[in-house]
């Protein structure tokens, strides 16, 4: 008697072809089969009909006890189980090589490519495969470098270096009513601004400024100060060159360095040497210089306002002014860009007025002629002979710190410098009268106002002048002072003022740096 099968839905319990994916009276899923059975899993249970096995209709269900059923259920399983196990496998051995390859190249900061190599007994840098590879950074052929490659830049070259300042650096030809004098200087930012010193625009009536390759160009002057010996040219056709980069940091004693700039009119001259000395101080003529570096490489005249390169960083970090000479040898001097760069920055900016910047010409000029008269040292600004500065009495390359300041001397000198300030007035001088105030003194009253304020003063006679110190560096002097003046209708009249004036040191040079003027009496004629 052949057997009869028949098959049913887990869901619905009526008939349905063994070869069924879908119920056609529930229209639920029946997904796999056992030796072409299929099975459902809507309640976890196979339904399929056997003969001769229980139900009368012809069915039976299919639990554990039936073996070829029971095989077929953990099949079922196994095809759902094997995918995650897989999946999982595979993650987890996807995560245990990235964690690794981090390690390996360094990620973590665990040094794991350098600990690596040196268990097996190889080059970091690639010294016996020849690869030259650095941690985190590409392969180089064939470095071999034994421990491993810096990751730090590559300290510029003295060649780079110069390459890259020459076209920056200034050639500075003034003229004056005595010639002409040879200068350097180099470009400050993009504006078209050149540093140079001051002593090298002392009495200019011209000015002319030439970048290599470039043609020469005419020059103003927008900042200068006489008594730290800086001046700022501005020259707009050079406004699209590229400025040298300053260094922020002060220099250190043996650090090596360039000078550059025109001596005895030799453009794009280049010398080399060390910080040989730090914070100098001695005196060229009139001119008290503070703090500065002393350099072993050669500078001379025609070198002053040129840039001093550091070797290790390209960066300029002084301002070559000076060379002191004694015997047969030569000391050489620059200012630290650090003291100055501050005032380059603010004239670059807001430009000073034309009026103090002619009383700082005037006074860089007093001071360069001073120095002319002075020994053997020299500041290195001229350039065809003449226009060197002086140096001091002594030669020396570090003579005096500051000027010897006694009580008796500061007292002669109060007295001196009250009597020529009127003395200039009396002369009309008003420029120069104007250079011996301080600093606070022409901030609150500008050249053109303070002239204008003495042009109906016809002679000032100082009388009963004393002196009383203040401290060793400041003093009054207390004096009479007798004004014969113009009045606004064309009259004259005599104004007697008390007068106590405070003289005081600033950067090295004596200046009333305050006035206190009461009217006493005053009479027609």
């Amino acid at each position: 008697m052949s057997e009869v099968t028949t098959v049913r839905c887990l869901n619905c319990g009526k008939e349905i072809s063994d070869e069924a994916r879908f119920c056609r009276h529930c229209g639920r899923p029946v997904v796999g089969h056992d030796n072409d059975r299929p099975v459902s899993e809507s309640d976890g249970s196979v339904l399929a009909g056997t003969s001769g096995l229980g139900n009368s209709d012809g069915t039976s269900r299919i639990d554990g006890t039936d073996e070829r059923n029971s095989k077929s259920k953990s099949a079922v399983k196994a095809k759902k189980t094997v995918p995650i196990i897989t999946g999982a496998a595979v993650a987890v051995i996807a995560i245990a090589s990235l964690a690794y390859t981090s390690w390996a190249q360094g990620w973590f900061g665990l040094g794991g490519q350098q600990a690596v190599t040196s268990q097996l007994g190889l080059n970091p840098g690639g010294g016996a495969a020849g690869t030259g590879n650095t941690p985190g950074s590409p392969k180089s052929a064939g470095s071999g470098t034994g421990s491993g490659q810096s990751r730090g830049k590559t300290p510029p070259t003295v060649q780079s270096i110069i390459k890259k300042t020459l076209p920056s650096l200034a050639y500075v030809d003034v003229t004056t009513k005595s010639g002409e004098s040879i200068g350097s200087g180099f470009v400050f930012d993009n504006k078209g601004d050149i540093v140079t010193n001051a002593h090298v625009v002392a009495g200019s009536q011209g000015i002319q400024v030439k970048l290599q390759g470039n043609a020469s160009h005419e020059a103003k002057v927008i900042g200068i100060d006489a008594a730290h010996d800086i001046a700022e040219l501005r020259i707009t056709a050079y406004a699209h060159k590229t400025p040298l980069s300053i260094s922020k940091k002060p220099a250190q004693l043996g650090d090596p360095v360039i000078a550059l700039g025109s001596p005895l009119g030799l453009k794009d001259t280049v010398t080399s040497g060390i910080i040989s000395g730090m914070n100098r101080d001695f005196s060229i003529g009139t001119t008290n210089y503070n703090n500065m570096y002393q350099i072993s490489a050669p500078i001379a005249p025609g070198n002053s306002g040129g840039p001093l390169v550091s070797v290790s960083s390209g960066k300029v970090i002084g301002i070559d002014t000076a060379g002191v000479t004694q015997g047969s040898g030569s000391i050489g001097f620059a200012i630290p860009i650090t003291q100055v760069s501050d005032n380059l920055t603010r004239w670059a900016k807001k430009p000073m007025s034309a009026s103090s910047i002619q009383v700082q010409l005037k006074q860089a000029q007093k001071i360069e002629q001073a120095s002319n008269s002075g020994g053997s040292g020299n500041a290195s600004g001229g350039g065809t002979g003449n226009t060197a500065a002086g140096g001091n009495s002594g030669g020396s390359s570090n003579s005096t710190s500051s000027p010897g300041i006694t009580p008796g001397s500061l007292q002669e000198e109060s007295l001196k410098l009250i009597s020529a300030y009127y003395y200039d007035l009396n002369q009309q001088d008003y420029l120069d009268a104007y250079a011996m105030l301080g600093q606070s003194m022409q901030s609150n009253m500008s050249y053109s106002a303070f002239a204008k304020g003495y042009s109906n003063t016809l002679k000032n006679s100082v009388q009963n002048a004393v002196f009383s110190p203040i401290d060793k560096n400041s003093g009054k002097v207390t004096f009479t002072l007798v004004a014969q003046e113009v009045t606004s209708k064309g009259q004259t009249q005599t104004s007697v003022y008390s007068v106590v004036d405070t003289c005081g040191y600033e950067d090295g040079q004596l200046r009333i740096e305050h006035s206190n003027m009461k009217l006493q009496s005053r009479k027609k004629g």
